[in-house]
């Protein structure tokens, strides 16, 4: 057996060498290339050729950077038990040590002074099929990719409909890569690498990149990856113009409206301290003189950091008042509202009404039909929400409509589907949106939450 780079079967990093290595030969092709540390087995090709020395450079990386059964077993388990509520656990772990086996491969080629080559045919056929896919399951793809030539084609098809979810593969992709480098040079071969890989922590970097992409954290679809339209546009959403497939054209097309932020509402993000007449920390000593209620404490105040959807139809009649009352109780949150236009279908219907702490001087002026209840909580929620843990609130009576201005069991239905799926805290009105804002400011959670009158309608539904 020609010998290749006997010095990477050193002792391992994590103490599980065996004392003493079996060479068995076996058949020159990598599936039959196998290394057991646990028992000190390596089945490697002893043909001496250009090939069975590059598998045989491959039982040596595996030997010495492989990872032990054990280990793995050990990170399903804690992954188990961290996310046991994750559908995505035993998948992330599959994916991370398909990496870790795909690096040492590629390791093992560059000690043989081969630059490794990547199937992308595969990555063309699923790059053409990416629009048809839920975000979830693109990612899926492209993370099982991440680190061959196929990732390329398949992160671009991805830009091209979530722009947000290829920059936080590549992310991904950057991080990994430098947690899974080997030594493929003699003179770096005293050194272990072996404690770089960190199985546990790349398989929970899987799994929020997954949990993130099916709540549509940061995923932008065509035609809505500018923010809003520039002063005097409106924006189509043509994704979400109408219902999911198989649910028919039940909802509106939704137009995207252009707004100005340009009122600081009272609850601005940079008032972190308020002044007080009580407390126990002594900020403004002038203020005894020169403030008629002598307020020298300060209180400290938590911003708010949640997504309102506020129904703005007749039913509800939202004013400015209303919405400074909301604003000032989640000085931190994103408020969009909307109200559909059955007798204008070019009218613009959903609006940024506050951000960063600024809000628009006047409410839009509406029809005061609903008609987009639907399609406008999935853009604000896939636009606006910035973590999969960040409050959503739907501001509604839960009186929603559709094309024809008329509600129906159907519409109910799809509509309860898309608040549980984005688990969504429903609230009937301005003053329950502001108790609830005021309770998170407080560190309580939002539960998700459905009104009962709209489940209860939803559930005559065929």
């Amino acid at each position: 057996m020609t010998t290749v780079r006997p010095e990477w079967l050193k002792p391992r990093a994590d103490g599980a060498t065996p004392d003493r290595w079996q060479i068995v030969d076996a058949p020159p092709i990598s599936t039959s290339t196998r290394v057991d540390i646990e028992r000190g087995r390596i089945d490697a090709t002893t043909l001496d050729s250009p090939l069975g020395e590059t598998l045989r450079t491959l039982a040596l990386v595996r030997a010495r950077y492989g990872l032990v059964p054990g280990e793995i077993d050990d990170v399903r388990e804690r992954m188990s038990a961290r996310r046991r509520r994750s559908r995505y656990a035993s998948t992330a772990v599959e994916i991370a040590k398909g990496w870790h086996e795909q690096r040492m491969a590629d390791a093992a080629l560059r000690a043989r002074g081969l630059e490794p080559e990547h199937d992308v045919d595969i990555a063309k056929v699923y790059a053409s099929r990416i629009e048809s896919m839920k975000p979830e399951q693109a990612a899926a793809i492209a993370l099982e990719h991440l680190h061959t030539d196929a990732s390329r084609p398949l992160l671009r098809a991805i830009g091209s409909t979530w722009p947000g979810l290829r920059d936080t593969l590549r992310k991904v992709k950057r991080s990994s890569r430098d947690a899974i480098t080997f030594a493929p040079s003699s003179n770096r071969t005293n050194r272990s690498h072996h404690e770089h890989w960190r199985l546990g922590e790349m398989a929970n970097a899987i799994v929020d990149v997954l949990e993130n992409a099916a709540a549509g954290v940061g995923n932008v679809k065509p035609g809505t990856r500018d923010t809003e339209a520039q002063p005097g546009e409106q924006r189509e959403d043509s994704q979400n113009g109408q219902a999911q497939p198989g649910n028919g054209h039940l909802w509106q097309r939704l137009r995207i409206g252009s707004t100005s932020l340009v009122v600081a509402h009272r609850g601005r993000i940079g008032a972190r301290h308020r002044p007080s007449a009580t407390g126990s920390r002594l900020r403004s000593m002038s203020r005894a003189l020169t403030d008629p209620e002598r307020r020298v404490f300060s209180t400290k105040q938590r911003a708010t950091d949640a997504l309102l959807v506020l129904d703005l139809s007749g039913s509800m009649s939202w004013s400015t008042d209303e919405l400074d009352a909301v604003l000032e109780a989640a000085r931190g949150a994103i408020v969009v509202g909307y109200s559909g236009n059955p007798r204008d279908p070019k009218a613009a219907n959903v609006w940024l009404l506050a951000q960063h702490g600024r809000r628009v001087r006047e409410m839009p002026d509406v029809c005061g039909d609903n008609g987009v209840d639907g399609p406008a909580l999935d853009y604000a929620v896939r636009r606006f929400r910035k973590r999969a843990g960040m409050p959503v609130i739907w501001v509604s009576d839960g009186a929603v409509t559709g094309l024809s201005s008329t509600t129906s069991q159907r519409l109910a239905a799809d509509m309860v589907g898309r608040l549980e799926r984005h688990r969504v805290t429903q609230v009937v009105d301005a003053d329950a949106a502001i108790d609830l804002c005021q309770r998170l400011a407080r560190g309580h959670r939002a539960r998700p939450h459905i009104d009962r009158r709209l489940r209860e309608y939803a559930r005559t539904a065929d």
